[in-house]
């Protein structure tokens, strides 16, 4: 197996999501999936003990454009608040966290 091929069949390294998804953490996650564009992208939301509506809207945005760029972006290990958060807002069928669902 050639290196290229190697490297396309490792999981991606994690995106560690931190504990304060707050309104002003936004614009910084938003930066922050842009540099990841185009990569499979798999999110760890462990540790997030509050979010923002603004940050939530933040992650439902890049994972309808990883979809269309047909590549994997997986949310893994959801705190419970961060599953809380999603379901509040009608958001798990689009970024659920029961085990890491792909888009893409």
């Amino acid at each position: 197996m050639s290196a290229v091929n190697d490297e396309k069949s490792r999981p991606p390294n994690p995106f560690v999501l931190p504990e304060r998804m707050n309104f002003a953490y936004a614009p910084e996650l938003h930066r922050a999936l842009l540099d990841l564009r185009g990569q499979d992208l798999e999110l760890d939301g462990s540790q997030v003990i509050q979010t923002s509506g603004s940050c939530l809207q933040v992650l439902l945005s890049a994972s309808q454009q990883w979809a269309i760029d047909q590549v994997r972006f997986t949310l893994r290990a959801a705190s419970p608040a961060l599953q809380e958060a999603l379901k509040l807002l009608g958001l798990t069928d689009h970024i659920s966290s029961d085990g890491g669902v792909q888009c893409g």
